[in-house]
């Protein structure tokens, strides 16, 4: 009886670790979902000729995937998570012999942003981000003060990757 016991125990501790790493995963599948791309590629006809996966690194356009998957490829495009296409602008980077690619994808992305400073001390900045899959605008300060300054940013997003807040503390020496 003890031994059942024992066995009925470790089965239901060992059933929700793996229920709750299962709870993290999904987590983190949300989290990374909006950075995973397919890419589709193409011959000199634009026929389809193969795909594969790829992911952003960055927020310029530029992504990373198998060399295999764009090779004799004479054009290519990228499909994000919410269906938005874009063509590949280029190739930034290869190692054929590791088997990877840095692309560029061909979307217009641009930045615009103001800042209104008032004696040196305050600053109130804004800006605006278009050609991102996230856009919209971004708000901060910054307070100055002899040696001291206190700088704040806000960019919210709309998808799983939550509001950004930025602070920094900065002492000129």
């Amino acid at each position: 009886m003890r031994k059942l016991t024992f066995i009925l125990v470790c089965m239901m501790v060992a059933g929700s670790t793996i229920a709750n790493a299962d709870e993290k995963l999904v987590d983190l599948i949300k989290k990374v979902k909006p950075s995973v791309v397919l890419i589709e590629t193409f011959d000199k006809d634009n026929k389809p000729i193969g795909q594969g996966s790829g992911f952003f690194i960055d927020n310029k356009g530029r992504l990373i995937t198998n060399h295999h998957v764009i090779e004799g490829a004479y054009s290519a495009t990228i499909k994000t998570s919410t269906g938005k296409e874009y063509p590949v602008q280029g190739i930034v980077a290869k190692d054929t012999a590791a088997d990877i690619v840095k692309l560029l994808d061909g979307n217009f992305h641009t930045n615009v942003g103001f800042e209104f400073k008032f004696r040196d001390v305050l600053s109130l900045r804004g800006g605006y981000r278009t050609g991102w899959e996230e856009k919209g605008w971004n708000t901060g300060f910054g307070f100055a003060y002899t040696r001291y300054a206190l700088d704040y940013g806000y960019a919210p997003f709309s998808s799983n990757l939550g509001s950004s807040h930025r602070i920094s503390f900065s002492v000129r020496l």
